[in-house]
């Protein structure tokens, strides 16, 4: 009975413990399957914070190599001013002595020029006093003949009253006295007249003789600027100059300023211009403030010539108008400032044109502040005056005008026009070629005009070459 008992309870302990070690056995796979879930989220996470954090070290190298090379690019760029600074600097010293040494000679040029002027004022005033009293002393000759002749005429007629037969004796001494005085008194005014023209050319000190017409090969040759004095000029005898005008050598250079030669300095009347950016650029150019036009007169030493040739190269400042002045106001003379640009001519009351370098705001605009060799497109609105005829240039800096100094395009070189518009082919700039309706020997003179100060306007000057023949 025991025994039954205990293996009863033997069974049902094994009952017992096989359902205990069914349900640990659960709860284990349901822990194992927690925790297979648990490590799949954390590995997930993991692995996301892994790429981020890559992420995040690739985006820091980047930024750290961007640093690096723009620390390299403003060390390079601090160097660069630095270099550009301090070639600026010696620049404007280079300037500066420039200046002082132009004002030391030019203040020495006008001493000189001064002294000049009144060794030959006190040497002409001598001449003339001598040459005054040379024609009084002839004056005086003149009239004793005359007395001297009145008086044989007088007595030549007495003896003819009183003696009719000694008539026609006398009346042919007498003819023969009066062709004699008469004589005499026509050389006596013809010395006269010599005199004066030597006196007159004592005043003028101008010869006529033009040296580059005697042959030769291209160089300097004296010519006379008084009766004692001379000076050198330059004749073109293979015309390397002035080949617009198919005419074979022979031409006196009357006027040659360089400014891209830094020995060369402006013209007294007109002022010093240059600009240093994006290169140095050495002009001449109107006075500060002035408005009108500023002249400059360049010698012909007194010799005849009926062609004039040249170019002259300039530059736009801010917004040139070209003809507009006398598009507003058609009463403007040639003695007018009837032009943004230069005009070139010579004599005096009135003058006579000889070319017009025209700057205009635009070349392509529809306005009277443009070229009149406009595109074919459109319609020039404003004036040419009558009294220059077809004889300029017409030019802008780049085609549409720009309120600053263009550095780049020159003007009335020739070049630079933009798309179909002529003003490079009309009279084939750079060279001008004028054939004058009459032998001169005036000066001829250059103004450089402007309808407003160059503060708001100018044509400020680099080269200026001109011929005659």
């Amino acid at each position: 009975m025991l025994n039954i008992q205990l293996n009863s309870s033997i069974e049902q302990s094994n009952t017992k413990i096989v359902a205990l070690q069914s349900t640990t056995n659960q709860h284990i796979q349901e822990l194992r399957s927690l925790l297979n879930s648990s490590m799949e989220q954390y590995g997930a996470t993991i692995t996301v914070l892994f790429s981020e954090l890559n992420t995040t070290i690739e985006l820091i190298q980047t930024v750290n190599i961007r640093l690096d090379f723009s620390i390299d690019q403003s060390e390079t760029q601090i160097v660069t001013l630095n270099t550009q600074l301090s070639s600026t600097n010696q620049e404007i010293q280079t300037l500066e002595s420039q200046l002082n040494t132009t004002h030391l000679m030019l203040q020495n040029g006008i001493d000189f020029s001064i002294e000049q002027c009144s060794e030959k004022v006190v040497r002409v005033e001598s001449q003339l006093n001598t040459s005054n009293e040379q024609a009084q002393i002839l004056q005086n000759e003149l009239d004793s003949s005359i007395m001297q002749s009145n008086a044989q005429i007088i007595s030549l007629q007495a003896l003819f009253n009183t003696s009719n037969q000694q008539n026609q004796l006398q009346h042919a001494i007498l003819q023969t006295g009066i062709i004699e005085q008469e004589n005499n008194s026509q050389i006596i005014l013809q010395d006269v007249q010599n005199l004066k023209a030597s006196v007159d050319h004592l005043r003028s000190f101008h010869p006529t003789r033009n040296p580059c017409t005697d042959g030769g090969s291209t160089g300097e040759y004296s010519i006379p600027t008084s009766s004692t004095s001379s000076t050198n000029v330059f004749c073109d005898m293979t015309r390397t100059a002035c080949t617009g005008c198919d005419i074979p050598g022979g031409w006196l250079r009357v006027a040659n300023l360089d400014m891209t030669d830094p020995n060369q300095n402006c013209p007294v009347e007109f002022s010093f211009f240059f600009q240093a950016n994006p290169h140095l650029i050495r002009t001449c150019r109107r006075p500060d403030n002035f408005i009108g036009c500023t002249s400059s007169t360049y010698a012909t030493y007194g010799v005849e010539y009926s062609r004039v040739c040249g170019r002259i190269i300039g530059y736009q400042l801010h917004t040139t108008d070209a003809f507009r002045a006398y598009h507003s106001d058609n009463t403007l003379t040639i003695d007018s400032t009837y032009v943004d640009g230069v005009s070139l001519t010579y004599g005096q009351s009135p003058r006579q044109h000889i070319w017009t370098f025209v700057s205009a705001f635009s070349e392509t605009a529809n306005a009277e502040l443009s070229c009149p060799c406009i595109q074919s497109d459109r319609t020039f609105t404003g004036s040419v005056p009558p009294f220059i005829g077809e004889d300029y240039f017409c030019d802008t800096a780049g085609g549409e005008g720009i309120n600053q100094f263009n550095a780049f395009d020159p003007l009335w070189d020739g070049q630079g026009c933009t798309r179909s518009n002529t003003c490079c082919q009309f009279n084939t700039p750079p060279w001008f070629c004028k054939q004058l309706p009459q032998p001169t020997t005036e000066d001829i003179e250059l103004r450089i005009c402007g309808s407003e100060t160059t503060r708001s306007e100018g044509t400020p000057l680099e080269q200026v070459e001109i011929y005659i023949m």
